[in-house]
């Protein structure tokens, strides 16, 4: 009989950060009502707080994104489309048809690693399937639906132009729309000549590390 191995965790560094914050409070007690005295005197005793673009815990990154839309998506969803409409011409059904596996359905290699982007900006999501009882997983094998989101911008519709996300969440919805349209006549403009502006990823700022959370 195999013997099950026991389950092991990393150590997490908030019990000595615990520590240290416990023994300042108690030597100097006014510090409890300061927190900015407080934090100062931290952060000269654990200098990995002071990097705010990486967390000093587990050393991921803390950085806050902008993404926004652009013609890369708006090619991408257009791309999704034309595979959705010559499925449904052969007879599939619009809910069977609207899984598409970007990376071997869409010819440009670009536009099938735009996926996560489309999808943080609400325009594709993906494919979900049961994996037992309750708990669901994406589908590997179809990856991605057009969202009534994305069918709204293939129609004209304007739609919102920019999300901020933290750790694949998203943060904030801004005002701000656009439409296919104005895609379209805004390429090749000058403000889209960076790298960021023509992908439409943006470093926003970065999450001030904190204590415990």
């Amino acid at each position: 009989m195999t013997k099950k191995s026991k389950e092991e965790f990393q150590a997490s560094k908030f019990r000595p950060i615990v520590q240290i914050v416990a023994r300042l409070v108690q030597k100097h007690p006014d510090m409890a009502d300061n927190m900015d005295y407080l934090w100062t005197n931290i952060l000269q005793l654990i200098p990995e707080l002071k990097d705010r673009t990486h967390c000093a815990n587990c050393g991921e990154s803390m950085a806050i994104y902008r993404y926004r839309v652009t013609y890369l998506d708006a090619k991408l969803l257009c791309a999704m489309a034309e595979v959705i409409s010559r499925r449904m011409h052969k007879g599939m059904s619009f809910t069977d048809a609207n899984k598409v596996h970007l990376q071997t359905e869409i010819k440009d290699f670009t536009l099938g690693a735009r996926g996560n982007i489309s999808s943080k900006l609400g325009l594709i999501a993906k494919v979900m399937k049961k994996n037992g009882d309750k708990d669901t997983t994406h589908d590997r094998k179809s990856w991605w639906s057009i969202t009534r989101r994305g069918f709204n911008f293939l129609k004209g519709e304007a739609v919102p132009r920019t999300v901020k996300v933290f750790h694949n969440k998203i943060q904030e919805h801004f005002e701000e729309t656009i439409t296919i349209k104005q895609v379209y006549v805004n390429k090749g403009k000058a403000e889209t000549d960076s790298l960021e502006a023509i992908a439409g990823v943006f470093i926003d700022s970065y999450e001030r590390p904190r204590l415990l959370g």
